[in-house]
């Protein structure tokens, strides 16, 4: 099962380690102009991916998103 703090899938061919059984990982976020919402997602393991979380009536349930991934980091053209 994927962890909440872990790479996304597109970088799931990089390998990392820790000297602890605890590791900590920081993602690194940009800060944007505007705030805007997104859907959350949640791990379902019969179907074995991510699908947009959903409350008790099935509505789809959004955070406050301030912030989006950096594109900084390793990039490689074979």
């Amino acid at each position: 099962m994927k962890r909440k703090d872990d790479f996304h899938s597109n970088h799931d061919v990089i390998f990392f380690y820790s000297n602890s059984d605890t590791p900590k990982f920081n993602k690194i976020r940009v800060p944007v102009d505007k705030q805007r919402k997104q859907t959350a997602r949640v791990w379902d393991s019969d179907l074995k991916k991510a699908v947009q979380k959903k409350d008790e009536n099935g509505e789809l349930i959004y955070y406050d998103q301030n912030g989006k991934s950096s594109k900084i980091g390793w990039t490689f053209h074979w």
